[in-house]
């Protein structure tokens, strides 16, 4: 091929032997589709099997013959018979498909399959079709540009472009020799191209054509005279838009250019599906990424929560000792001792490192739970009063309190500790600055995503949940301090309050609730936690007792207790308040000394007070071994951890009661008289 040197090389070498020349018969291609031909990739070689044997130059001949017959087969899908074009065209020009007998019963292939044969297109699933590849007003890009620069470097035209028809405007993803962004669709060609079935629409004498002889374009300052495009149809049929050249000068293009600018067209439209393609990959790349670091995060809790869990564990063994002794001390003085006022402070910080222990297993998630129907408007009116007090003066605080709102089935307590240690958080952040501090409520009906998208929302399911929003105009979190918010004693102040928020991410937990956090630095922060809704015409006002907070309490003296724990100051302690009540006390280390010390005294045992978390045999199985020795025997389980989750692991087996550590010696008594009594 001889002349300009092509922008792009074909891979296939053209013949050097001899000078190309035109078959009899075969039309001489025009300049523009040699030009196209040689920018355009054409099919590699195929090896011709049935001439294994001919010399080698002469299967190099061949070879080059194939190949070159194929590529002008990929342009002419008939060979040497012209493509069929469904335009108007000028008298002697070009014979008509209609009077074209070859063409009466043949269809060309199509570069796309579509269904527009068989299934009507309607206008809103063109568009949403067209949104969903979510190409309007994008950035130009270079590859369409490319394209629309070939496009009129190859017809010779002044313009080019890409065009993208929307509901009420042509939208222009790329153009050339024109800086245009956007026209209306009516009076438009690109939106009267695009009813097109398939070829190419053309416009070669746009002032002696009735279609556009009025169009302002031609009738205009502009002076449009040629206009072409070819349709870009995605692979089910729908339009979006066109690949477009036009001239201020009347122009033809014969049967080849035809094809060749229709391919062009499929080549846009191929980039655009390409462009999508890539949309998508990038989107699954970046869900990959968000879910691998909401991954890290959950392990990362899930560590932070075994290791509080631990810890909090065994301070409440500590605790039970000192609070049970200082107990059992205070009893054994009179009340004018001067000891009294040392063990009521050793008493009263016992107690809040208590409190501390329950927020560390709140948010390990072990923590009790007492379920009830909850209003939460409720809940923060309640703390109307401990609020005012305890916010700054120069913090605004404003309710916005939807009174439709639903109820929660929750633990009324942990409620306002979440609502609580949100609005401490907040105004910790107003530094001492006047602000605002608002605190909403409504009902919201969430989808699966949106659910994923936020803390511990992602087993959530749809539906309709109770927002609690707790809004501040103070300093806000840059991102470095997002990713720890939630790390038990995490602050960014001097004088923080240990778990805080770390507490409130493990109540939402317990509740299959969700969290998100939005924050700016330097604008606030706003905090939104999710509660799963209940209908409002459930809500009883109180909980009924359960049956052994009902049982009466019956004479404990005499009886025989087996004490069951690890930690010899718990078993030492124990042991001390039950016998201050004049009950016998024998005590086990494990759950296999337990069932030993059962054997010994058989019936004589009136009643197990048994830990959970033991060595070699911990308490439920110790539970179950126990009960199968003496099916009557009344059990009591003593534990930090919700009853709700011991009773899973227990299998729902009949428990006779159960006892949260740390306890006093009022606590341990009244448990056990109602268990003896109930029994």
């Amino acid at each position: 091929m001889r002349g300009e040197k092509p922008a792009i090389r074909s891979p296939i070498p053209e013949p050097t032997s001899r000078p190309a020349r035109n078959r009899p018969g075969q039309r001489a291609e025009s300049a523009a589709h040699q030009r196209l031909e040689g920018e355009m990739p054409r099919r590699s070689p195929v090896v011709v099997r049935n001439c294994q044997n001919a010399p080698l130059d002469s299967r190099r001949r061949m070879a080059r013959r194939t190949a070159t017959r194929r590529a002008r087969q990929a342009l002419s899908p008939r060979g040497d018979d012209p493509p069929r074009c469904d335009f108007p065209q000028r008298a002697g020009k070009m014979r008509s498909r209609e009077a074209d007998p070859r063409h009466a019963a043949v269809d060309r292939p199509r570069a796309f399959s579509t269904m527009q044969d068989t299934l009507p297109i309607t206008e809103a699933e063109r568009l949403a079709v067209l949104r969903r590849y979510e190409i309007l007003d994008t950035p130009p890009e270079d590859t369409f540009d490319r394209i629309s620069a070939l496009s009129a470097r190859l017809f010779g035209t002044p313009i080019a472009g890409v065009s993208l028809v929307d509901h009420d405007r042509v939208w222009f993803k790329s153009t050339y020799g024109v800086d245009l962004t956007e026209i209306a669709r009516d009076p438009g060609l690109c939106s009267t191209a695009i009813l097109q079935t398939e070829g190419v629409y053309l416009v070669s004498s746009a002032k002696t054509d009735p279609r556009t002889s009025a169009h302002p374009f031609v009738t205009g300052e502009f002076g449009l005279q040629f206009y072409a495009s070819a349709v870009l149809r995605t692979p089910d049929g729908y339009a979006l838009g066109t690949l477009f050249i036009l001239d201020t000068k009347p122009r033809h293009l014969d049967a080849r250019e035809l094809q060749s600018f229709e391919d062009l067209g499929n080549l846009v439209m191929a980039q655009i599906e390409h462009r999508a393609a890539n949309q998508q990959l990038v989107a699954a790349e970046t869900q990959a990424r968000r879910l691998e670091a909401r991954m890290r995060k959950a392990q990362k809790m899930e560590s932070l929560g075994l290791l509080a869990g631990g810890i909090a564990h065994d301070f409440n063994n500590l605790l039970t000792a000192i609070l049970g002794n200082t107990d059992l001390a205070r009893a054994h003085l009179t009340e004018d001792s001067p000891a009294q006022g040392s063990l009521e402070r050793v008493d009263a910080a016992a107690r809040r490192a208590a409190a501390l222990c329950r927020e560390m297993l709140a948010f390990a998630g072990r923590g009790r739970i007492d379920l009830c129907n909850v209003d939460l408007n409720e809940v923060v009116n309640d703390l109307r009063r401990i609020l005012d007090a305890s916010l700054p003066k120069k913090a605004e605080l404003v309710l916005d309190l939807d009174t439709g709102c639903s109820l929660l089935r929750a633990d009324a307590s942990q409620m306002g500790q979440v609502v609580m240690n949100l609005l401490l958080n907040a105004a910790e952040a107003l530094e001492d600055a006047p602000g605002r501090i608002t605190v909403r409520t409504r009902d919201r009906v969430c989808t699966a995503e949106e659910l994923a998208a936020s803390y511990l929302g992602d087993e959530l399911p749809a539906g309709r949940y109770v927002e609690l929003a707790v809004t501040d105009t103070g300093c806000g979190m840059t991102e470095d301090t997002l990713e720890r918010l939630f790390d038990p004693f995490f602050s960014t102040k001097f004088a923080g309050r240990g778990l805080g928020l770390a507490a409130v991410l493990g109540v939402v937990r317990r509740h299959k609730g969700a969290i998100s956090v939005r924050s700016e630095s330097g604008r606030g922060t706003e905090f939104r936690v999710l509660y799963p809704a209940i209908e409002r015409a459930r809500r009883p006002r109180t909980e009924p007792k359960r049956a052994s907070e009902a049982a009466p309490s019956c004479p404990v003296r005499s009886k025989l207790v087996l004490l069951v724990d690890d930690e010899e100051i718990v078993r030492d302690v124990g042991t001390q308040m039950l016998e201050r009540a004049g009950v016998a006390v024998v005590t086990a280390a494990d759950g296999i000394e337990a069932i030993e010390r059962l054997r010994e005294f058989g019936d004589e045992v009136a009643c197990v007070l048994l830990d959970l978390t033991m060595p070699r045999m911990d308490g439920v199985e110790a539970f179950h071994e126990l009960r199968a020795l003496r099916p009557d025997l009344p059990i009591v389980l003593s534990t930090g951890h919700a009853e709700e989750q011991l009773m899973a692991k227990l299998q729902d087996a009949s428990v006779d009661g159960f006892i949260g550590k740390p306890y006093v010696y009022s606590d341990l008594m009244q448990r056990i008289s109602h268990v003896l009594g109930a029994n």
